[in-house]
């Protein structure tokens, strides 16, 4: 148990040091413990749906080394406490110097606790991997690949889930979407399908969605569940699908002169975002008529259109093209938003949004991974590196707080984003004096809950 020694000082130091952030992480986790009715750690193995083991819990509660932001992350909703007052106490202990060495990967690896910038490489497909996309509630990362399959990762360990519930085409996967709900994964392949699984079954569900006269390039699921959008690498169309019955909703969508190579939903659901290989255009749909939407002002790189991604609130669109651009868009006028995003040594492959929207993640032909501020158009830090070839896909986990990727190199890679990546120092600045603040919130907490278990004890 700390003493209050251990805090942290209020008001007149310019900022806690690392171990006194420590020591307080530690405390609101013993407070939040206690609070949960000290529920033992098998419980909060149950409680994390095995997300952690009951070995890693306790190590997260003794917090004696920073933890990983995902495991501590399960273990606080395990407790039923706020993870955003935990993910800033996390943020604060990771940027305030430490006069201690920080554990090499290979320590952290073992131990179970962060390396800045460390990479934990997911090992298992044979070839490719194309597509990455995390269910909802962050506990599971789909992988799609060039081996015909797709598989099932536990972020916080690394391993595959149940590898003979991995799920199966006759040609290779190039894309992946779950659900809202995160019940069903739709997968699409150069077999010119789109298949519905249930991870929880371990089994395709109904019957391969059948339309497109070639490969199907692209997936992605409306926000509310009920349509499923599709690209065309052959046909160049755009088909939209009831994932109930597996029957398509009205006519194909029509416009592009070439394969349509991405889709993404806005994020009221109503408008849909396709990007194109030979005509290089990004188009807008309005689903409510079928029409393209604003098509007068057609949005167009000078290469084939990769992929798009709307911002989580939906007043940007984000394009990622071979003419090695990244570029903004405003999806109510179709005018370009700034000035292209530039960096890349080759073709942008993917593009991605924070679940909060202040990072762009963007992958390339070149091998790496950077990370942009979308209002200003800078990249925000050096370039991520470890692919040892193209990257071919990025996605966000939901709580923001990890990033993963995956080439051509058959490796998936998942990165812990630095201090550097998630907080301007303005905000870092801004955080620990809301931190000296709860810390005298937190004392009172704590002498006030001590005198009600004395009062207790002795009743």
């Amino acid at each position: 148990m700390s003493s209050p020694a251990d805090l942290p000082p209020g008001g007149e130091d310019p900022a806690p040091d690392h171990a006194a952030a420590l020591a307080l992480l530690r405390e609101r986790l013993r407070l939040a413990h206690l609070h949960a009715g000290e529920p033992s750690l098998r419980e909060i193995e149950r409680r994390s749906g095995k997300g952690v083991s009951h070995t890693t819990a306790a190590a997260v509660l003794k917090c004696q080394k920073l933890p990983r932001w995902g495991q501590l992350e399960l273990v606080v909703e395990a407790l039923k406490a706020d993870p955003k007052e935990f993910h800033t106490l996390w943020l604060t202990v990771r940027t305030v110097p430490s006069v201690e060495a920080k554990p090499s990967f290979a320590e952290a690896e073992k131990e179970g606790f962060d390396a800045p910038d460390a990479a934990l490489a997911l090992l298992g497909h044979g070839r490719s991997v194309f597509a990455v996309a995390w269910r909802p509630d962050g506990l599971l990362l789909a992988t799609a690949s060039y081996d015909k399959t797709v598989r099932l990762w536990n972020p916080d360990t690394g391993q595959q889930v149940d590898s003979r519930r991995r799920a199966r085409h006759t040609g290779p996967v190039v894309s992946v979407a779950w659900s809202a709900d995160g019940h069903l994964l739709a997968s699409a392949s150069d077999d010119g399908t789109m298949r519905l699984w249930s991870p929880e079954a371990g089994k395709q569900i109904g019957k391969p969605l059948i339309g497109h006269t070639g490969p199907v390039a692209a997936v992605a699921w409306s926000p509310d569940g009920h349509l499923l959008a599709s690209g065309g690498s052959v046909d160049g169309t755009v088909r939209l699908w009831n994932p109930d019955t597996g029957q398509q909703v009205g006519e194909p969508l029509t416009g592009h002169t070439g394969a349509v190579l991405a889709v993404a939903f806005h994020p009221d659901g109503h408008l849909l975002a396709s990007g194109g290989s030979v005509d290089g255009t990004v188009r807008l749909w309005n689903l409510d008529t079928g029409q393209q939407f604003n098509s007068r002002r057609r949005t167009r790189h000078a290469g084939p259109a990769y992929a798009v991604a709307f911002h989580p609130d939906g007043h940007l669109l984000a394009s990622a093209s071979d003419d090695g651009t990244v570029r903004l868009w405003n999806p109510d006028t179709g005018q370009q938003v700034g000035e292209p995003l530039t960096g890349h040594t080759g073709a942008v492959l993917a593009v991605a949004f924070h679940p909060d929207g202040h990072l762009l993640a963007t992958a390339g032909r070149d091998g790496t991974v950077r990370l942009w501020n979308p209002n200003t158009g800078r990249q925000v830090g050096e370039p991520l590196t470890g692919h040892a070839r193209s990257v071919s896909a990025v996605a966000f986990r939901p709580s923001g707080h990890l990033l993963a990727t995956a080439g051509t190199d058959a490796t998936v890679r998942l990165w812990q984003l630095t201090a550097e990546h998630e907080a301007s120092r303005e905000h870092l600045e801004e955080q620990i004096g809301c931190l000296r603040a709860r810390v005298a919130v937190l004392r009172r907490e704590r002498n006030e809950l001590a005198a009600h278990l004395r009062h207790r004890a002795s009743s």
